[in-house]
């Protein structure tokens, strides 16, 4: 464990910071991209926000739907 991680690890414990993960606790689990938030965008099923950005990346629009379908599931 680095010291980057020990001193994120107290700032948790005394309640100054929040470890955003997507299996994390919640409610902060739900601040993640990869959490499974689903949302239409223009007609378009999106997964995550993760999912979401990912397709941004490319101009093939069937890779971009398939992208934004895209999440991390437990």
């Amino acid at each position: 464990m680095t010291l980057r991680q020990i001193k994120i690890r107290i700032l948790c414990l005394l309640g100054l910071a929040i470890d955003i993960h997507s299996k994390g606790k919640g409610p902060s689990n739900v601040l993640s991209n990869f959490y499974p938030h689903e949302f239409d965008f223009e007609g378009v099923y999106c997964g995550s926000i993760e999912g979401f950005q990912q397709s941004l990346k490319t101009n093939d629009v069937e890779r971009q739907v398939l992208v934004c379908g895209l999440s991390k599931r437990r």
